[in-house]
């Protein structure tokens, strides 16, 4: 999970040197299942997609418009979509394993034919 931190200070993440964008105004966490939540700490407000947030959190998603203040946008750009890890592994094994197998049988035959043919 990675936090990254909004604001008009240079010691945030993302920062606005802008007097509408508070000094800490928001948060934007990645989970680790590939979602973000945006938190807005503001006195100048934050809007989702033209939706205020009025100092809560809500979901957000990757390509969303979030403005800080009255026109800071967050440029997407600059947070790395996180990698979804994939809990089930199984079916990627067993499809490597038929892979295999159909490769072997494709070698024997043409072992055979070039003994027979």
């Amino acid at each position: 999970m990675k936090t990254y931190k909004i604001g008009r200070l240079s010691s945030n993440d993302i920062c606005f040197p802008n007097d509408h964008v508070s000094r800490m105004h928001a948060d934007l966490t990645c989970k680790d299942d590939g979602t973000f939540v945006l938190t807005d700490h503001s006195t100048n407000g934050t809007k989702v997609n033209g939706h205020p947030l009025n100092n809560a959190s809500m979901p957000v998603k990757y390509g969303d418009e979030i403005v800080f203040g009255n026109e800071s946008h967050l440029d997407w750009s600059l947070i790395k979509k996180p990698e979804v890890k994939k809990k089930n592994r199984t079916l990627a094994i067993a499809g490597l394993i038929v892979l295999g197998v159909v490769l072997l049988v494709i070698l024997v035959m043409v072992a055979i034919i070039g003994i027979f043919g």
